[in-house]
């Protein structure tokens, strides 16, 4: 009698894995399991019934059952704080734990495949809700809405109820980078050189140290001279902020300034992927800080250091850059020379009364839901009415003039509804992708009461 030679199925381990999985949750039984994922239903069966047995070699890649339960955890952390959950975004997070739980040189990119990303959406899409691009891309298209400024201030209600914060000003933050420049409003500088400030304050008024980072290989220690007290100086190749000097700011400058003071704290940031990493959160998870982003592209509105604080600063730092050209008879800055005028900078603008008038501006302290209304964008929906609306009107007066038909009867074309109405639309629609700009009136009365002080 002849042997029989058993073939061995054409499966990979990480169909196997998911097979075992979708039985285990009881999302089907393993005759289906067989069916969807390739693989044999005894083979599954043995692995359901055998908890100990490890599933077969393999790439490092896959994660453990208990890798993928903490990498859940992290994305609802993500969610929880303020990031779309994309998959472009889910793609990031979960490259980035990858990173942290393998050295692997076979996955130089760190991300996972789109099939098996496909795959875990559908093990665990009873956890994660994910967001739409077009979904986000037509938030970011419709600008400042009522829906989003009042969604923005019932979710901020919430965690400052939460967390026991809603009358404890020290302990609500925000943190915002801008780019110091050379170019003044005389023209006098080139405009190409500019610097990156990293600035935190609270709703109390206090500023904490500024955290400046150079665009440069490396740091020269004449940069860092005669700075703002405790400042700290740090470079990227093109002086921007990234994921590490995030890291490397939340760490080594927020957590230690703010080591003594009580427990939670809030900390408001802009919705970049720079600023939000699972080392930020695991960090802010450890020192009990929650961390908050602001819907996209509502900065200018919500940001209490964007409406109120950069401004004052912004007018400040004109006149100490003209001031500067002057004496120096330069056209740009050297950095040897920049912690000095930031230090000239943060001593006259980032003080009590911009800082706090900020909070109290973007309706975060005290706390204030109907804050920025007229900041808001109208509904699109509203402009189609306005058109509909406006055509009809025409309509109706076009045939009135084809009754009458008389020569004595005129429609001035200043008057005319459909020039007005689209002028309108034009203008709205113009703002409808709202621009980071600054009060100057309010910017400078606050300037000079914050001289008088």
């Amino acid at each position: 009698m002849s042997a029989i030679k058993r073939r061995r199925g054409l499966y990979s381990k990480q169909q196997l894995i998911d097979a075992v999985r979708a039985v285990k949750e009881g999302e089907m039984t393993s005759v289906k399991a067989a069916d969807e994922y390739k693989v044999p239903a005894g083979t599954i069966r043995f692995h359901v019934n055998n908890d100990s047995l490890r599933i077969g070699g393999g790439r490092s890649f896959y994660l453990s059952s208990k890798q993928e339960d903490y990498l859940v955890e992290l994305i609802k952390s993500f969610e929880t704080i303020g990031v779309p959950l994309t998959k472009i975004a889910l793609r990031m997070i979960v490259g980035q734990y990858i990173k942290l739980v393998t050295n692997d040189s076979r996955y130089k990119k760190n991300q996972p495949s789109i099939h098996w990303l496909k795959k875990f959406l559908v093990r665990r899409k009873k956890e994660i809700k994910m967001v739409k691009e077009k979904q986000i891309e037509k938030s970011r298209r419709d600008g400042f809405t009522e829906d989003v400024r009042s969604g923005w201030f019932s979710n901020l209600k919430e965690v400052l109820d939460k967390n026991d914060l809603l009358y404890k000003p020290l302990q609500i933050w925000n943190m915002d980078e801008s780019g110091f420049s050379d170019e003044t409003q005389n023209n006098g500088g080139t405009g190409k050189a500019f610097t990156t400030v990293v600035v935190c304050g609270n709703a109390a008024g206090i500023c904490l140290p500024p955290y400046t980072i150079y665009a440069a290989k490396n740091v020269n220690k004449l940069w860092c001279e005669k700075g703002p007290d405790r400042s700290q100086y740090k470079c990227s190749n093109k002086g921007w902020i990234n994921e590490e000097l995030f890291v490397d700011w939340f760490q080594n400058l927020f957590l230690v300034e703010t080591a003594n003071i009580a427990r939670p704290l809030l900390l408001l940031m802009d919705n970049l992927s720079s600023h939000v990493s699972i080392k930020a959160i695991e960090l802010a998870q450890q020192h009990q800080v929650v961390l908050m982003c602001l819907p996209p592209n509502t900065t200018h509105a919500l940001q209490p250091l964007d409406v109120t604080t950069f401004g004052v600063a912004k007018n400040k730092w004109r006149r100490l850059v003209s001031s500067y050209f002057r004496k120096t008879k330069r056209k740009s800055i050297r950095k040897i020379d920049f912690p000095t005028l930031l230090n000239d900078l943060f001593s006259s603008s980032f003080t009590v009364g911009p800082v706090s008038g900020g909070f109290r501006r973007a309706g975060i302290f005290p706390y204030n839901k109907d804050a920025m209304k007229e900041k808001v964008v109208p509904r699109r929906s509203s402009y189609n009415n306005l058109v509909t609306n406006n055509s009809s009107a025409m309509d109706i007066l076009t045939s009135l003039l084809d009754v009458i038909g008389s020569s004595d009867v005129h429609v001035n074309s200043g008057d005319d509804p459909s020039t007005s109405s689209q002028t309108a639309i034009n203008s709205t629609s113009a703002s409808s992708r709202p621009q980071l700009t600054f009060d100057d009136n309010l910017d400078d009365e606050l300037y000079q009461t914050n001289n008088l002080r």
